[in-house]
């Protein structure tokens, strides 16, 4: 079987793991929904997308100045990806940093 048609076939067996494994999950307990977020929990989201994207905004004019040194596409699209990355974790962790601070 060719790299590819394993690649793809991999990534529909874990979706669907994972749709019988919510699935069975939420019949297990009984869980109808997420309890609704109070004014609170939205402002500490609010905030921690605030800080991720200024991030990521950084890490993405950051690779759009490699481009003016010619650096190779791959670098710059290795750069995005890294930018979104730490982006996303840094959202995370401001989020764990405000609901710690309680604000």
């Amino acid at each position: 079987m060719p790299p590819l048609a394993c690649g793809s076939l991999s990534l529909i067996l874990t979706v669907i793991v994972h749709v019988v494994s919510t699935a069975i999950n939420a019949i297990a307990t009984n869980q109808d929904d997420v309890p609704p977020a109070d004014e609170r929990d939205k402002l500490i989201e609010l905030k921690a997308t605030r800080n991720s994207h200024y991030l990521f905004v950084v890490g993405f004019f950051i690779s759009m100045g490699f481009l003016v040194f010619s650096t190779p596409t791959f670098v710059i699209f290795n750069l995005l990806i890294l930018a979104f990355i730490a982006s996303e974790v840094f959202g995370y962790f401001s989020q764990l940093y405000y609901y710690r601070r309680g604000f």
